[in-house]
């Protein structure tokens, strides 16, 4: 937006300010379909495209892993280590009256790929909308330990979790469980997603809890390259709309019934406009 003539006012958020106004009264409904909730969400499609471009410009020189899935506007989910493989995974989010995220519970089914696999798996979460140390905290549910944690300056929490003991490809699907919560007042980023590291991925689930006195007015599921792409509305034709239960409060989606592609984002959008 910078060398854009249109958009030459001083500061960042002036210029995003005029962008997102004129994404919101454009005549046309492919532009708006691009319009957003917050200057937030719009930093973060910025942030999203200078990171892909990042990546793309890296692996130009080396063959570099990717930084793993993703759990957007609220946190992400850096995966496990190569020896095991997430079969599936649940996410159950809470929201405040404010429409912020009061906590995240995370079920996750993993496979060990060979014998005596590593037992730590390593999360990285962070909360978009409002960024400050101590906005986070990682804390077991049940089948793990939190074994090492550290923080950046804008809140976000990296934890290696720590499994009771060393699974074997003998042993089966192994589940655990671990709670993020949040300690803020500001509203959510509309949007929460997933994306599998591998292929072995065959469930992703979604629900989310609304506080009555602050639910969406639309959510719709995505199956998209990136949550910029999730985060555009579809049209009621795609079928991609969900239905809002128990007076608006009560949302889920589940993938599932084939293995999941990986690095593909699944998750769930909404809109807090009226």
């Amino acid at each position: 937006m910078r060398f854009d003539e249109k958009y030459a006012e001083d500061t960042l958020t002036a210029r995003r300010t005029s962008y997102s106004t004129d994404l919101r009264r454009s005549a046309d409904p492919d532009v708006r379909k691009y319009r957003v909730d917050s200057l937030r969400t719009l930093e973060r499609r910025e942030n999203d495209g200078i990171d892909k471009v990042s990546r793309f410009l890296a692996e130009e020189d080396a063959q570099a892993v990717g930084t793993g899935p993703r759990l957007t506007a609220a946190h992400a989910h850096t995966g496990e280590p190569l020896t095991l493989v997430t079969e599936a995974i649940s996410s159950t989010c809470q929201f405040s009256a404010t429409g912020a995220i009061v906590q995240n519970d995370v079920r996750v089914w993993l496979k060990a790929l060979v014998p005596q696999a590593s037992p730590q798996v390593t999360v990285d979460y962070r909360y978009y909308s409002e960024s400050r140390p101590g906005v986070l905290d990682i804390e077991p549910i049940f089948g793990c330990d939190v074994v090492r944690r550290s923080e950046n300056s804008a809140g976000g929490v990296l934890a290696t979790l720590e499994l009771p003991k060393r699974l074997g490809s003998d042993d089966g699907i192994y589940v655990f469980a671990y709670r993020v919560r949040v300690n803020s007042e500001a509203r959510a980023e509309p949007v929460l997603s997933w994306s599998p590291l591998t292929g072995h991925t065959r469930r992703i689930e979604f629900q989310l809890l609304f506080d009555p006195r602050m639910t969406p007015s639309r959510v719709w599921w995505f199956r998209a390259a990136s949550d910029t792409t999730g985060e555009l509305e579809p049209d009621t034709a795609d079928m991609q709309h969900l239905e809002r239960l128990d007076r608006g409060s009560y949302v889920y989606k589940i993938f599932d019934g084939r293995p999941l592609e990986p690095l593909l984002n699944y998750g769930v959008a909404w809109s807090w406009d009226p």
